[in-house]
């Protein structure tokens, strides 16, 4: 009579080994792929603990852990689809693919900015993209485009054949077959609505070079207004406390001015502000016939 074992399926696969690292030290690897996060979809990652050359798997002789890639693959360099995929979804898609994609690709990475020789290359790697694929990436204007881009050169599709390759392995190094009831990706396709605008833009020249530049002067020529009206706003800050002075003096006199103190910024003028060298009764006299610009008022203390 022939028996079969049925495969145990699992949302949840764990895979846990220990090894040596190249220095000879105990190195536990872990895999899973599962909603860790608990955001909805299940993801990818590979993480390592070193533990010193021939002491006990204990706190005091961890030397290293985390994502510890380098050490992991001189250890096992089967496991790169892994380390490939950290932290990608289900499908492979990395976190936020479309703006991180696009941020990473107009501000470069940490260390590597986009006119370096490398960044391409590191890009490329990264995204786990060919070259040409690269090449028009980098000619999306914004996030939807960049997203339409991942659609229409596969890029989608290949990471998702990636990923498709790396449950399998893990689904043989467990012996458990994966269960996606991931409720959703971290690839948010663009609505109708950002599509057809998106495609309004393209067909209006939006993008041509003349309308990049008309867009760029506009924008400059508003930089250049809103400058302007600070200094406006400067020049009659400074011209109303000059003509409230000039009243003083000419109403009151010198010792009248230096008694005085104008603050701007709630349009006040107020004498014997001092604790000293006040002015007296008879002196404040003249600030009943004092002509002040519009809003000024007047305190004595």
């Amino acid at each position: 009579m022939k028996t079969t074992t049925e495969t145990q399926k699992s949302n949840n696969l764990k895979y846990n080994i220990t090894t040596k690292d190249s220095e000879g030290n105990t190195l536990d690897i872990s895999i899973r792929l599962n909603d860790k996060c608990k955001n909805g979809h299940q993801d990818f990652a590979i993480t390592g603990i070193g533990y010193e050359k021939g002491k006990p798997k204990t706190d005091r002789y961890n030397i290293y852990g985390g994502c510890c890639h380098e050490e992991i693959l001189k250890a096992k360099p089967k496991f790169k689809i892994f380390v490939d995929l950290h932290l990608c979804d289900y499908a492979g898609v990395p976190m936020h693919p479309s703006a991180n994609g696009h941020y990473h690709m107009e501000e470069g990475f940490n260390k590597t900015k986009p006119t370096s020789p490398e960044f391409k290359a590191e890009y490329c790697e990264y995204y786990r993209i060919t070259e040409s694929q690269f090449d028009v990436l980098k000619t999306a204007e914004n996030q939807i485009q960049f997203a339409l881009y991942l659609e229409s050169l596969g890029i989608l599709k290949q990471w998702d054949k990636q990923a498709k390759k790396a449950i399998k392995l893990l689904e043989k190094l467990t012996g458990s077959e994966f269960v996606n009831d991931s409720k959703r990706s971290q690839y948010v396709s663009p609505t109708a609505e950002e599509r057809a605008e998106e495609k309004a833009r393209i067909e209006s020249g939006y993008y041509t070079e003349s309308a990049k530049q008309e867009r760029e002067h506009q924008a400059q020529q508003k930089e250049l207004n809103e400058l302007k009206e600070e200094l406006n706003k400067e020049i009659h800050k400074h011209k109303t406390e000059y003509e409230v002075k000039k009243e003083v003096l000419l109403k009151g006199g010198s010792k009248a001015l230096k008694n005085c103190i104008f603050y701007n910024h709630t349009q006040t003028l107020s004498f014997n502000w001092k604790s000293y060298d006040n002015l007296s009764d008879e002196e404040l006299k003249f600030v009943d016939s004092l002509v002040l610009p519009s809003g000024v008022t007047v305190t004595i203390k």
